[in-house]
């Protein structure tokens, strides 16, 4: 149950935090619906970087729990999704020296951080 409930929470939280960049290049014709578009988008880039700490805290504790149920046969891929997702946090620091292109870095892990995952999640079910 707590490990279902934690799998749950996780995949939200990653696919929240995954919307992001394509929702920031969306843009819609309709005035209204260009409105929602962007207060949704400012809402996220707001909670974006506690939402990355709180994935990386849900996650180790998902993968504690299903430890605890004895559910291993996604343990491996799911350690690489969780260092990436520590990697993804770190690159944040490199801000400071790259500047601007700390963001590339940043995307690129992202991209390899989601195909990690679906692999994790598609070798789970």
């Amino acid at each position: 149950m707590l490990n279902t409930l934690l799998s749950i929470t996780v995949s939200v939280l990653f696919v929240l935090l995954c919307i992001i960049y394509p929702l920031g290049m969306l843009k819609f014709s309709d005035t209204a619906r260009e409105k929602k578009r962007k207060s949704m988008d400012r809402s996220l880039r707001k909670i974006h970087k506690k939402m990355g700490i709180w994935i990386i805290v849900i996650a180790l504790l998902h993968g504690i729990a299903e430890i605890k149920a004895g559910n291993l046969e996604g343990m491996a891929s799911g350690k690489i999704c969780f260092l990436l997702l520590i990697l993804l946090f770190f690159s944040y620091g490199l801000k400071r020296f790259l500047k601007e292109k700390w963001m590339i870095v940043h995307r690129i892990l992202a991209v390899i951080t989601v195909i990690a995952v679906i692999i994790h999640i598609g070798g789970a079910l």
